[in-house]
């Protein structure tokens, strides 16, 4: 399917995992652009290292009032912005802070194309990230949670 894509003349953006041993993953944001050269077609890519967890709220050294307006007990929060302001970021570490409260139940749903920040290794209690691409789930929730019918129990 992404072959066809590219044979098509439409970009491929997407994020791509490599696991280090029992521990250790690498993740990049992968995005593929047809191209073409004198008599030849080819491809330009770009690979765009992921950091593992996304950072501390503390360390984007934000407002206060940006901060405390980020953070909500019901209702939604909508981050908008250029490519490369920051969006992506923010969202994660507000996500990340979320999860990392000794008390917090919350379930979060993100959807992300391509995904770029997994919380596999963020200290949690009991929060609940999914993450869902195209309709799709895609990683962190617990095994018993990790089907379709868990999921709609959730």
């Amino acid at each position: 399917m992404p072959l066809a894509k590219l044979a098509g003349g439409q970009d491929i953006d997407c994020s791509h995992e490599i696991r280090r041993g029992r521990n250790g993953l690498a993740r990049y944001r992968v995005n593929m652009t047809p191209a073409r050269a004198p008599r030849e077609r080819g491809l330009e890519i770009t690979l765009r290292p992921i950091p593992t967890t996304p950072p501390l709220l503390a360390e984007l050294h934000l407002p206060d009032a940006l901060r405390d307006n980020l953070v909500f007990e019901q209702g939604l929060v909508i981050i908008t912005g250029p490519t490369g302001s920051g969006k992506t970021t923010l969202l994660g570490s507000v996500i990340r802070y979320l999860l990392e409260q000794p008390h917090s139940h919350r379930k979060i749903i993100t959807y992300e194309a391509p995904i770029e920040f997994v919380y596999d290794f963020v200290r949690r209690s009991h929060a609940l990230v999914l993450n869902m691409r195209s309709g799709c789930i895609c990683t962190v929730l617990p095994p018993r949670y990790a089907t379709v019918f868990g999921v709609s129990r959730w």
